[in-house]
């Protein structure tokens, strides 16, 4: 094969990357910029777009053996040659993207769902620890980012939920009960004091996952009197979490989130 013709598989293979680089940062809410930090998080999409790559230079180089401009030709019509090349490359490498984008949302949804995991369990060991340590104790969580989805502090049922609406389904769907709680437990998926379930919606293809911490009558879960957000939590906040004292063999677990 010629140079140039290598060159250019090589050229449509970076291109492809970058591209797939950028949209799966995009779709992630990052900086399009860390093209680097992304391709050592996520090796995947090497796999993906390299190959797409090669099969758009390929293909170009194919359907340019059959247009092979002659020598007497104007360096014009090599030009015009050359930019039907690029723009039929761009249409394909868009619609192979296009048709990958749902995996790529998949993904996102996969990776949120682990983050929240994360923010579950640092909430756990925050509660675990000042009840542990008694009335006084308390703990910070600064920052807590919920990129996706909503969290919740439920002081009327004494849990913690974390809840995100999802294409993708993760795991065995279960029936709920008026409570929102999976009604098997056999569909329940515990990883430490987090419980993972996934529930149908009236949408067709769209489940609820869940993420809860579900504390016994021994622990009342309140608002401080200052609290700031007393309904969903999403973004970054500051939560703090504190024991406020033993009543009647119960303690009281004092959340404030700003």
């Amino acid at each position: 094969m010629e140079r140039w013709k290598i060159g250019g598989i090589v050229s449509f293979s970076i291109v492809t990357l970058i591209y797939g680089v950028i949209v799966y940062s995009l779709s992630l809410e990052q900086s399009a910029s860390s093209i680097f930090s992304v391709l050592k998080t996520y090796p995947i999409i090497i796999l993906i777009f390299v190959p797409i790559g090669i099969v758009i230079g390929l293909i170009l180089d194919a359907l340019g053996s059959f247009n092979k401009p002659k020598r007497r030709r104007k360096k014009g019509q090599i030009w015009v040659s050359t930019v039907l090349y690029v723009a039929l490359g761009i249409v394909a490498m868009t619609l192979i993207l296009g048709a990958g984008l749902p995996m790529i949302n998949k993904m996102r949804e996969r990776n949120t769902v682990i983050e929240s995991k994360n923010v579950m369990h640092a909430i756990s060991d925050a509660i675990s620890t000042v009840v542990t340590e008694g009335p006084g104790s308390k703990r910070v969580l600064d920052p807590v980012i919920i990129k996706g989805g909503k969290l919740y502090f439920d002081v009327v049922n004494e849990d913690v939920k974390w809840e995100m609406k999802t294409s993708a389904m993760l795991m065995e769907p279960c029936d709920v009960g008026s409570d929102g709680k999976c009604t098997n437990a056999n569909f329940v998926q515990s990883e430490g004091d987090v419980d993972v379930y996934l529930a149908k919606t009236i949408v067709v293809d769209e489940y609820m996952i869940t993420l809860l911490l579900d504390y016994p009558t021994s622990i009342n879960l309140v608002y401080s009197s200052s609290n700031e957000i007393r309904g969903a939590v999403v973004g970054s906040h500051m939560i703090a979490i504190s024991n406020d004292g033993v009543i009647s063999g119960t303690v009281t677990v004092g959340i404030y989130i700003s």
